[in-house]
């Protein structure tokens, strides 16, 4: 049986500067959950995410701002659009 494990993260994107991300990652109160505090993209640029698990599929909140693509079952690209901040969801495949 397959399920859902939903990760999150907050997506900066800036207008300029060094792209940098967080790597403390925290648990949520939601068993399953994994929270990342924040990924910052220059606008025009890019960041690729390792994931600790497959991923099945990505939303991101605000799309302007931002688009991600899963470039390989444990990784995604992370485009930075427009500056703002956006929210991205990410379901990793079950057991």
């Amino acid at each position: 049986m397959k399920y859902v494990i939903a990760a999150i993260l907050s997506l900066l994107l800036l207008s300029a500067g060094e792209l940098h991300a967080q790597s403390d990652t925290t648990l949520a109160a939601t068993e399953k959950v994994l929270v990342y505090p924040s990924i910052a993209v220059a606008v025009n640029k890019a960041v690729v995410i390792r994931l600790p698990k497959k991923a099945t599929k990505v939303a991101v909140s605000q799309p302007k701002i931002a688009a991600v693509e899963i470039v390989s079952p444990d990784t995604v690209l992370i485009h930075g659009r427009a500056v703002g901040a956006t929210s991205l969801v990410i379901w990793f495949e079950g057991r």
